[in-house]
């Protein structure tokens, strides 16, 4: 369902929301700024995600900070921009014009320092309840060998996230960091996904992003008890086909050896730590 936006100077408002955040007197991006509440995420020195009660309503939000002439300097070389808020909030629109599961955007806003780098930026968003992360729900309840009412519950729960990954790349959206734990999962199953800041939006998702995406779910799928032929049944529900021709297996040779990748990667990351 599309959400209407309101813009109000560098304010962008979910028009559902417009009168809960005046109530609070929330109308300025300073006043955003300043909200404080628990730390959920803090993995970079740039972003910082915090969960709060407003008014008896829990929300997320998360702030962007300038990230330093270093940072901006490296992404201009990359021919890259610096990713703020506004990224997600984007995101975050497309998902729901496209009825795919996702955090519901309130509001969002940015501080411009020069063309398109911000010097803050934040986002807010609603808190999808008792929803955990779908890696976490694998591990705990998806033993291999597995049989009866588990086994069909695993199979539900890898076709549902097969068709939201096809519907999420068909509508020309591609995640940049598709892991299981951007995956959450609520007490019907439902699936959402989450962590949009580095989506892109476009008209069509080429062949190098879709491997991207399919091989950090293959890489995050190595940690939890999932068969290679639960693995198999996923692309072939993701691909649409009973049967794999010769350009599915070679997509999938593609899929594995860029799963290989962000396993070197990863490695030598944690290595330097």
């Amino acid at each position: 369902m599309e959400i209407q936006v309101v813009q109000q100077g560098n304010l962008f408002v979910n028009k559902d929301f417009s009168e809960f955040l005046d109530a609070l007197g929330l109308d300025s991006f300073d006043d955003f700024m300043r909200l404080e509440g628990m730390v959920a995420k803090s993995a970079v020195r740039e972003r910082l995600t915090q969960r709060l009660d407003l008014k008896g309503v829990t929300v997320y939000i998360k702030k962007h900070f300038f990230p330093g002439i270093r940072v901006i300097l490296k992404n201009f070389l990359s021919f890259r921009f610096p990713l703020g808020a506004l990224n997600e909030w984007r995101a975050l629109l497309a998902f729901h014009a496209h009825n795919i599961p996702t955090m519901t955007p309130i509001c969002a806003g940015r501080k411009p320092l020069l063309w398109k780098i911000e010097k803050e930026s934040f986002l807010l968003t609603d808190d999808l309840g008792e929803a955990s992360r779908l890696d976490d729900f694998l591990k705990l309840n998806g033993a291999i060998p597995c049989r009866g009412e588990v086994l069909e519950t695993k199979k539900r729960i890898l076709e549902n996230l097969a068709d939201i990954t096809r519907r999420m790349h068909s509508a020309g959206m591609n995640h940049r960091d598709y892991y299981l734990c951007h995956i959450l999962m609520d007490k019907t199953e439902r699936l959402y996904v989450i962590d949009l800041h580095r989506v892109n939006v476009r008209d069509k998702v080429g062949k190098r992003w879709m491997v991207k995406d399919l091989a950090a779910l293959l890489f995050s799928s190595l940690e939890v008890p999932i068969t290679h032929g639960q693995r198999l049944a996923f692309y072939k529900r993701y691909m649409q086909i009973n049967r794999l021709s010769a350009d599915d297996k070679t997509l999938i040779r593609l899929i594995i050896k860029k799963c290989n990748k962000i396993a070197r990667h990863t490695q030598r990351m944690y290595g330097e730590q």
